[in-house]
């Protein structure tokens, strides 16, 4: 594999987005080995000997965090969107609600016999935008009692919600716009 310098993968990255709608897609990036696989070891090295599992938000999140948990040799957590409270299966699952990049409410939950009190958890999403959905996820895996170690994304506009979660958190992505 061919070492890039962050700047050369921002590069790399950046031609394989595409805006639609009100939201990025990048799904071009996982037909590209070359570049994926530089941004799995780039974004994994941050957090390697350091996590127990990866979490990560349906659906575009579910990629990119599988792969990191299988680079990491780490358990996978899937964070399911939809559903609600008065679900029939509601004694299985953390639940939490709140308000996308559109401002429409939408919930999350995540199964309480997936994650263990006290893992080390690295959370990973696609594209972190408003924050909206890293930190539903957070709500959810503090509500398990867990302990989050680490954010990961292809990339993630510079705003305040962001900028708080990179106080707060080793936050590591490619591109910061």
């Amino acid at each position: 594999m061919r070492v890039y310098s962050t700047e050369q993968m921002k590069q790399m990255v950046l031609q394989h987005v595409r805006q639609d709608s009100s939201k990025r897609f990048i799904g071009t990036i996982y037909q590209d080995m070359e570049c994926l696989d530089s941004v799995i070891d780039y974004l994994a090295g941050a957090f390697r000997g350091k996590v127990e599992a990866v979490a990560a938000p349906a659906t575009a999140g579910y990629i990119l965090g599988s792969m990191l948990a299988r680079e990491l040799k780490v358990p996978f957590i899937p964070i399911i969107k939809g559903g609600n409270a008065e679900e029939q299966d509601a004694e299985e699952y953390i639940r939490s609600s709140y308000l996308d990049h559109r401002n429409s409410v939408r919930s999350m939950k995540v199964r309480k016999d997936a994650v263990q009190k006290g893992q080390k958890i690295l959370l990973v999403d696609n594209w972190i935008e408003t924050a909206a959905t890293i930190t539903t996820c957070l709500t959810l895996l503090e509500e398990a009692e867990t302990s989050v170690r680490g954010i990961a994304a292809f990339g993630l506009d510079y705003n305040d919600a962001t900028a708080k979660l990179i106080r707060s958190f080793d936050v590591r992505v490619v591109v910061n716009e």
